[in-house]
């Protein structure tokens, strides 16, 4: 297990997870947050707490509207922001967050899970639990024609590796980026 120890006095930092629907996104916020007590804003809960069975353009961009509310919120607040539920493929759905963070005073870190969308669609058949009701297989290819390049100096990690590993990966990231202690908890052999 790895935790993440923050200095005291910096500009709340903001992990956006972008990628393709299945890359993992979800799962790696959940573990993130646990391992560097970082708060998760999810675009799909805020969806589904509208309206679950909803998967329509006007609910979707409402949903992004209050999100970015709460990025705002959440950064005054002097919270680290975990953003998930979105794939953040256009670059101005991009510039929106990062304009939110910025007014508001945080720091923006574009973490990309890069996954070939057949390796995508693979997941996503395989997960009947996800909150958006949209999520399958033809939703994969729209946002995979629809992917605009990263932004500059996106973190980009190999999303067909293990979650624990991507998880490590993206810590050590962090806590160089705040000058933060990085604590590996492994059990100790005995003598």
């Amino acid at each position: 297990m790895l935790a993440l120890c923050p200095p005291a006095g910096h500009a709340p930092l903001v992990l956006a997870l972008m990628g393709l629907p299945g890359a993992g996104k979800s799962t790696l916020a959940q573990a993130l947050a646990a391992a560097a007590r970082f708060s998760i804003l999810d675009r799909d809960e805020i969806r589904a707490g509208i309206r679950a069975d909803d998967a329509s353009d006007a609910l979707r961009e409402e949903a992004d509207r209050l999100l970015l509310r709460r990025v705002g919120s959440g950064v005054r607040a002097a919270l680290n922001l975990i953003v998930d539920g979105k794939s953040w493929a256009r670059a101005g759905d991009r510039a929106a967050l990062a304009e939110a963070v910025e007014d508001a005073g945080g720091d923006l870190v574009w973490c990309w899970l890069d996954l070939p969308p057949e390796a995508a669609i693979a997941r996503v058949q395989a997960d009947r639990e996800h909150p958006a009701p949209d999520r399958n297989a033809r939703l994969v290819l729209r946002v995979a024609a629809r992917f605009e390049p990263p932004p500059p100096g996106c973190w980009r990690f190999d999303a067909l590796l293990p979650p624990a590993e991507i998880v490590r990966q993206v810590l050590l990231r962090v806590a160089g980026r705040l000058d933060a202690i990085l604590i590996e908890d492994r059990p100790q052999d005995l003598p």
